[in-house]
């Protein structure tokens, strides 16, 4: 499981800082769709991933639930 969250770690660093960068356009300059768009993408993408990190960690526990 640690070689497989550290492969997913690896390819999705720079989504964040991409989105952290959105955030501090929108302080700065005020809420932009685009802006906005980006950053709620993310926050479901970064869901999904850490909602399947968690099933993996059932998994490899013998407790996955049905």
């Amino acid at each position: 499981m640690q070689r497989r969250f550290l492969a997913m770690s690896a390819m999705n660093c720079a989504p964040p800082d991409r989105d952290q960068g959105n955030v501090g356009l929108v302080r700065k300059l005020g809420p932009d769709e685009e802006s906005l768009s980006s950053i709620e993408n993310e926050v479901d993408r970064l869901t999904r991933m850490v909602g399947d990190l968690l099933l993996l960690a059932q998994a490899e526990a013998g407790a996955v639930p049905f």
